[in-house]
């Protein structure tokens, strides 16, 4: 509610999101690891319930596995978009992140539009390297400031560290293909 005030609740946005999916797909969501036991679990299993399409993954499973097997991400903003990103995933964007409206991410800030989203989400076909490009750009523009930082970084000693940190780490634990 603090980055996307226009969605009650992450669990509405997984109904939203469930009953746009076009018939075949399924929604797998994950807890976010700093969040546990955060969620309702009385809602999310009337939730899976109810919504045959949605599957509750384990709070354990890798995100790097997970992403072999799926169709891209859906995320508020959240680091698992660089994951996605370097596996060549299509991310939709629900709340304002530093990697939004650069090109690289499906940027939905109002329900009204998840259709729409989802939609590009399933005909996305760049390639790897277009991919890459436009992440090493953001990641340019970010060390010298050409764009708002994230978040409450303000300093580019901070960017710096925060996004070099983050981005090697995902490189080194995500196993990269060229396409």
């Amino acid at each position: 509610t603090l980055r996307a005030p226009h969605y009650r609740d992450v669990l509405s946005i997984v109904e939203q999101v469930a009953n746009i999916l076009p018939y075949g797909y399924k929604l797998a969501i994950k807890e976010h690891p700093a969040w546990t036991g955060y969620i309702d679990y009385y809602r999310v299993y009337s939730t899976l319930k109810f919504h045959k399409n949605v599957i509750l993954l384990p709070k354990e499973a890798r995100m790097n596995t997970l992403l072999k097997k799926s169709s891209g991400l859906i995320t508020l903003n959240s680091s698992a978009a660089i994951e996605a990103l370097l596996a060549n995933k299509p991310v939709m964007c629900l709340a304002p992140a530093f990697y939004c409206n650069t090109g690289l991410t499906i940027d939905v800030h109002n329900p009204e539009d998840l259709a729409k989203g989802i939609s590009q989400m399933l005909q996305y076909n760049r390639s790897t390297q277009e991919t890459f490009d436009l992440l090493l750009n953001v990641t340019m523009k970010l060390l010298y400031q050409t764009v708002p930082a994230p978040g409450d970084v303000s300093t580019k000693e901070n960017v710096i560290e925060i996004l070099s940190e983050a981005i090697l780490n995902k490189i080194t634990t995500f196993e990269l293909t060229k396409s």
